[in-house]
């Protein structure tokens, strides 16, 4: 009867590799660590287009699926960095995120305001912003100190 209550209340974790991997496996919810919001990506080392929830787990640890990961370049166990998904993991996400923090934003492309010698906008695409007469203005690097 504990042993269900347990499971219960922890049920196992679906891992993916990369956040857009179709390869799944499941991990005991004692066996992730290191959670934390990341836009890279394991193993790879890829850009996502959002930020992520990820954490380590180590690669025998898997009960159940597939993951990304050969353990060609050492003998194992190794850890690997995990990207957990809400959709995969509905019911326990919010105590997964619990005490991360708020999800951090990318920031967005936006176009510079400065003004070309023409007067036209230049109209680039940034995302510094830069101190201009007491006002914060969108600046490419090309007019970041003008």
């Amino acid at each position: 009867m504990e042993c269900k209550q347990l499971a219960e209340a922890h049920p196992n974790i679906v891992v993916r590799r990369n956040w857009n991997d179709w390869r799944t496996a499941s991990f005991s919810y004692d066996s992730i660590g290191g959670l934390h919001w990341d836009d890279i990506c394991g193993g790879t080392c890829v850009r996502t287009p959002q930020f992520f929830l990820h954490g380590y787990v180590f690669c025998d640890g898997m009960i159940d699926g597939e993951i990304a990961h050969s353990c060609q370049h050492g003998r194992g166990p190794h850890e690997i960095k995990v990207c957990v998904l809400k959709k995969d993991n509905r019911k326990i996400f919010h105590e997964l995120v619990e005490g991360l923090g708020p999800k951090p934003t990318i920031m967005r492309w936006r176009k510079c305001e400065a003004r070309k010698k023409n007067g036209k906008l230049c109209g680039c695409r940034t995302r510094e912003q830069s101190l201009v007469a007491g006002r914060a203005e969108w600046r490419c690097r090309r007019h970041a100190n003008q």
